[in-house]
């Protein structure tokens, strides 16, 4: 990788970006209101878990078919088909207007050919996140990454917030996770792969949000 698609890639994942991603836990804290998530052993599980059976294989799937070009629209109603509640469904269309927003303000010419990202309900994040990466000619394998380093990150911070955790002791779960991740496939054969979701905790989370006795997060 060339200097400056690096600088690009560390740009796009940096925590600071405007996304809006800071604002939400991904399910984690209804999972730590429940009981499951309570200490760095709980939270690993829950990490490796959410990561392996449903980030890798429908998030991040996703992410690499809109990269290669695959229709987005088709790829965006298959995604949201998978959010098992409204507000899982909304929130990732949140983060993924407010991304494409902010990819379109500060790259200008380079990102031209992004979907509008008007409706609230226009792009799912993680095609978002592909469809940013092709139109900036970043490459794949860092889409990849960044996307699952991006998702692990956050659970990192709302597990410090809530359970709660030390930092060193959050850091050190989230560099073992990361450790055990497995290179996701980006080639084109990646293409053919079917959308998947397994995580049943995660799903069970999403469908609780509503249900949170307090809220530090959006969802």
């Amino acid at each position: 990788m060339t200097e400056e698609p690096a600088f690009d890639v560390l740009n796009l994942s940096d925590a600071g970006f405007p996304t809006g991603a800071h604002g939400h836990s991904g399910g984690l804290e209804y999972a730590i209101q429940a009981g499951w998530v309570f200490d760095a052993a709980t939270l690993a599980g829950w990490c490796q878990r959410s990561l392996e059976t449903s980030v890798r294989t429908l998030d991040l799937r996703a992410a690499v078919k809109a990269w290669y070009g695959v229709p987005w629209q088709g790829l965006n109603g298959e995604v949201a088909a998978f959010r098992t509640s409204r507000v899982q469904r909304e929130a990732s269309a949140q983060v993924g207007r407010s991304f494409l927003r902010s990819v379109v303000s500060c790259y200008g010419e380079r990102a031209s050919g992004l979907p509008e990202a008007e409706d609230p309900d226009a792009v799912q994040f993680p095609v978002a996140w592909g469809l940013a990466f092709r139109a900036l000619e970043l490459p794949v394998e860092a889409m990849a990454q960044t996307l699952l380093f991006g998702v692990l990150r956050q659970w990192t911070q709302v597990a410090v917030r809530i359970v709660p955790l030390g930092q060193k002791e959050a850091f050190a779960v989230q560099t073992a996770v990361l450790s055990g991740l497995v290179a996701p496939p980006t080639g084109p054969e990646a293409v053919a792969l079917p959308l998947e979701s397994g995580a049943f905790g995660l799903e069970l989370a999403g469908l609780g949000m509503e249900t949170l006795e307090r809220k530090y997060f959006r969802s």
